[in-house]
């Protein structure tokens, strides 16, 4: 049991009246855990934000929701010791890859020596090294690759979501990749191009035109402190750091975000928010009225 400390039970209450008053969990958008989430060593409701510790991470915006932003059946209760926050909605999929932790200032790619000295070298070979599907198929690769860069941007490009903007998006990160490929050795290239068809870094030049890899970086800034990551279906999404696989990818009724979850025996754990590519526009409530998906409740500790 960790020792009683005072500001905590505020944090606690704080969290309790917005979400109790409002029925949303929009302030589950300020949980930014640092370690593995654990209430019984914290002293903290793994949803509640925890003040007093630094956020690490820029706050994720996206043009809609996941799901509706408030339910009325949102409840909090005392079990215990242990603040339970009760929530509807559904499990969608499960973190199977993820990339490393990523850092702003390594997104910026300036010469090959400065390269080798950041905490992830060359972050598109990596990313592709651990996250791409072992497919042969072209088509099935420029889609995870595709997918990869949406997840970069955070889905977004000048103020626009990426899928209304798509052609400047692919100019943008197209010019990314070229950043990477010109600091190579001469007649070298990355992992990432390496596995496609020669022809391929044409079409990535052709793509590149007009594109920015400034404009891309600057997309990137909400990938800090965060990882990128792919489920057991196929998608890709953008994830908290101590994200692990095995995780569950959640909506839940009452948040505009879907959110990363962990089961902890019969109750849940909160590990953070995520973008998830096929389910930020409501697309699991659609399959649960086709009756495809199944309704979860999730006490939550």
């Amino acid at each position: 049991m960790p020792p009683h400390i005072p500001h905590l039970d505020a944090y606690v209450d704080t969290a309790k009246a917005i979400i109790t008053r409002n029925k949303a969990l929009r302030i589950l958008c300020f949980v930014d855990h640092d370690e593995q989430p654990d209430s019984s060593s914290s002293g903290l409701p793994t949803w509640a934000p925890a003040w007093h510790i630094e956020n690490k991470v820029m706050f994720l915006s996206y043009p809609s929701c996941a799901g509706p932003v408030t339910d009325p059946w949102i409840d909090i209760s005392q079990s215990g010791d242990m603040s339970v926050l009760r929530v509807r909605g559904f499990v969608v999929d499960t973190i199977s890859a993820l990339s490393n932790i990523m850092d702003a200032p390594g997104f910026l790619v300036t010469t090959r020596e400065d390269e080798l000295r950041k905490s992830i070298p060359f972050l598109l070979d990596h990313l592709w090294g651990v996250l791409s599907e072992t497919s042969t198929d072209s088509a099935a690769k420029e889609q995870c690759l595709e997918s990869i860069g949406l997840a970069l941007a955070c889905e977004w490009v000048d103020g626009k979501h990426a899928v209304q903007n798509r052609a400047k998006h692919g100019a943008d990160f197209a010019a990314y990749i070229l950043e990477y490929e010109n600091i190579l050795e001469e007649a070298t290239s990355s992992k990432l191009l390496a596995s496609f068809p020669p022809e391929f870094k044409q079409e990535i030049q052709v793509r590149s035109i007009g594109g920015s890899a400034v404009q891309f970086v600057q997309s990137m800034q909400s990938c800090n402190a965060r990882r990128i990551f792919r489920t057991t279906e196929g998608r890709y999404g953008l994830g908290p750091r101590i994200a692990r696989p095995g995780d569950s990818c959640c909506v839940l009724a009452g948040s505009q975000f879907p959110m990363i979850m962990r089961k902890a025996q019969d109750k849940w754990q909160v590990v953070g928010q995520t973008i998830l590519q096929g389910y930020m526009d409501f697309e699991a409530f659609t399959l649960f009225r086709q009756s495809k998906l199944p309704l979860h409740v999730f006490s939550i500790i």
